[in-house]
């Protein structure tokens, strides 16, 4: 039977006969230093922040689209009701979305890649030599609750290297540009 939600927070999903929690992927509060940065000739400079982010994740972080499930079971099905949108659960996304919280709660995501729209992603190595990318999408905007608030869009394997096209931007400046209500810039020449 497929898993109707309307999350987050994400129910379980239950696939012929198996559980697989998703605990992990509930929206997370936790704090940011943005370190100070000294003026230069050219810059001002600005003094060390805290910030307070609020992170949470699609639930495209642990399926894909059905498009690229040729034979899906119901029991593979994840929907969510809010938006509508039905997806096969991914065992293997889900494995490697264990590594999401831990990269926006401890300040690892540090490398990001301008996406050339309204998102950026950042990469990570995927586990066991893999020669695959772990590629995480997400956006930062202001926020009424929190300083920043990140939506994890979507996280998945890759072997394309798209880091190798984009532009390059700090994981700081994106916070910095979002607390202080700037939207992305999309970057020329990519």
């Amino acid at each position: 039977m497929a898993t109707l939600c309307h999350g987050p927070p994400w129910a379980d999903h239950t696939q012929f006969g198996t559980t697989y929690s998703l605990a992990h992927l509930g929206p997370l509060i936790t704090t940011y230093t943005l370190p100070a940065v000294p003026p230069t000739g050219k810059k001002p400079g600005r003094a060390q922040l805290e910030l307070r982010l609020r992170v949470h994740f699609s639930h495209h972080c642990f399926s894909r689209s059905l498009d690229d499930v040729p034979i899906c079971a119901e029991d593979q099905i994840y929907e969510d009701l809010s938006r509508g949108d039905r997806r096969a659960f991914c065992d293997v996304r889900w494995e490697l979305s264990k590594r999401l919280p831990r990269m926006f709660s401890s300040g690892e995501v540090q490398r990001c890649f301008h996406t050339g729209k309204h998102n950026f992603f950042t990469v990570e190595l995927a586990p066991d030599g893999n020669p695959q990318d772990y590629c995480v999408y997400f956006d930062a905007r202001e926020s009424r609750l929190v300083d920043v608030e990140i939506r994890v869009e979507s996280a998945y394997l890759r072997s394309d290297a798209p880091q190798r096209t984009h532009k390059k931007v700090s994981f700081n400046a994106i916070l910095w540009n979002a607390v202080h209500g700037r939207k992305p810039r999309v970057p020329q020449g990519r």
